[in-house]
């Protein structure tokens, strides 16, 4: 039976709804695999002409409220500032090319398309497997401005407190809100002047002992990257971080407090 056609606005900024759930048994999306999602996710959204409203990534789907802007907004100088962001200043993008990108990059259906077979290859070559992680489309749908999307807004948000994961929404760290809601922490903190001491770090929660990816030396973490580069899609190889308050020791990925 055919699909039916996605249903989208293609002559103004609309606001969609869209959602994804995996195809594999249990909750494969562990506390990794969400940190990628989300970071593809900001990533895209430099690329493509899409403003993200907000997102909730769970352990088997994850949802996002996005806008996209209509191809016909979008003059050939924001094609090119975009294209410049995706492979830097070097690489010359040819006039012929416009169109085609003005057209994907404005597309709700490639950028969905995009986000999922990105993330299924990175699924895949981590854990040493073929084949559809994804079950079928993304669902999609037209979201009303105003309180019709702070509603939506806050559904999303809720996801993890209705799977009884957190009592609040911003206690969860993959959606919009326990996203911002750390940013506010540590720039309150930055304002402060404050310093992360020794003791904070065991006396308090710290996401570099459970998300940082690679621990220890400068040296150990250098060479375990060098390892399993691979692995990352990123352009430029990843340094060691200095983990603040405690000496000696560094992080592959630069983790907010």
């Amino acid at each position: 039976m055919p699909q039916s056609a996605r249903i989208v606005i293609p002559d103004e900024p609309a606001v969609y709804h869209i959602m994804s759930r995996t195809a594999l048994d249990g909750f494969p999306l562990g506390d990794v695999e969400k940190d990628f999602l989300v970071d593809l996710i900001r990533r895209l959204s430099r690329i493509y002409f899409v403003e993200i409203f907000g997102y909730t990534i769970m352990s088997n789907h994850f949802h996002l409220l996005l806008r996209m802007m209509p191809e016909k907004s979008i003059s050939d100088e924001d094609v090119k500032k975009h294209y410049e962001r995706l492979y830097g200043k070097d690489k010359i993008l040819i006039d012929g090319q416009i169109p085609f990108l003005k057209h994907k990059w404005a597309s709700l259906s490639e950028f969905g398309k995009e986000l999922k077979q990105t993330f299924s290859r990175y699924y895949n070559k981590g854990h040493n497997r073929r084949g559809f992680f994804w079950g079928g489309r993304f669902k999609s749908l037209i979201v009303e401005k105003g309180e019709t999307l702070i509603n939506c807004l806050a559904y999303i948000d809720l996801n993890p407190v209705r799977a009884g994961l957190v009592s609040k929404p911003e206690e969860y760290r993959w959606n919009s809100i326990g996203y911002h809601a750390q940013q506010k922490t540590v720039e309150r903190e930055r304002k402060k002047g404050y310093r992360i001491t020794r003791a904070d770090r065991f006396l308090y929660r710290t996401r570099y002992f459970t998300d940082s990816g690679i621990i220890g030396s400068k040296d150990f973490v250098r060479q375990q990257y060098l390892r399993v580069k691979d692995l990352f899609q990123a352009d430029k190889e990843k340094k060691p971080k200095p983990i603040s308050g405690l000496k000696g020791l560094y992080s592959l990925k630069r983790l907010t407090e």
